[in-house]
């Protein structure tokens, strides 16, 4: 049926980047984020650049752009809760670098597929560039990216990103931290025992 053959995934990843290809700064990094066919499937014109400065106090990862930040990263329906979120931190959004892993939406990502075509080396080097002082890793199936196991998603994590070690905290997907009060709670008490 129609329904099965879109369901069947190739054996092999349909992305292939090369880690020699990144750019080696963060302006044409976002420039190559935008345009290298490379990094992702599908219509260029659906992918959202990440936004923020170099050095930023936080740099937030979301798995992917949300369907609706058609203006940049959490600038849809889930840009009141981030900025909620941000105002309890102590966070002015001019110290957050915003990014993703995946430049457009995609259904259903297969994390451990994207990270053998690459995927986690591009996100290294995404943060490597940022140069953020914290990572807030927002979706925990993304850590698959960096190779760590589901079971250390509630510890305080360091990634090793060309060289340098950035910590990184992984937390629920904003929507699910959106819904749930005890989510919230936990990640709120993770956040402080982390930022201590």
């Amino acid at each position: 049926t129609a329904l099965e053959r879109a369901l069947e995934q190739p054996g092999a990843p349909s992305l292939a980047i090369d880690p020699a290809a990144l750019p080696a700064t963060l302006e044409k990094f976002r420039e190559w984020w935008m345009t290298d066919t490379a990094l992702a499937e599908g219509a260029l014109d659906r992918r959202v650049p990440p936004r923020g400065v170099a050095g930023a106090r936080l740099m937030i990862v979301l798995p992917q752009p949300f369907d609706d930040d058609g203006d940049g990263l959490l600038t849809g329906g889930a840009a009141p809760f981030c900025a909620a979120m941000l105002r309890a931190m102590g966070i002015a959004e001019h110290e957050v670098y915003f990014a993703s892993a995946l430049p457009a939406p995609m259904a259903m990502p297969e994390w451990d597929r994207l990270a053998a075509a690459g995927l986690g080396q591009v996100l290294r080097h995404h943060i490597a560039l940022a140069a953020p002082q914290r990572v807030l890793l927002c979706g925990r199936a993304q850590l698959a990216l960096f190779g760590i196991a589901p079971e250390q998603a509630r510890e305080p994590l360091s990634v090793d990103c060309n060289g340098s070690p950035h910590a990184l905290l992984a937390a629920p997907d904003l929507r699910n931290l959106a819904r749930s009060a005890v989510r919230r709670e936990n990640f709120w008490n993770r956040w402080l025992d982390w930022t201590r």
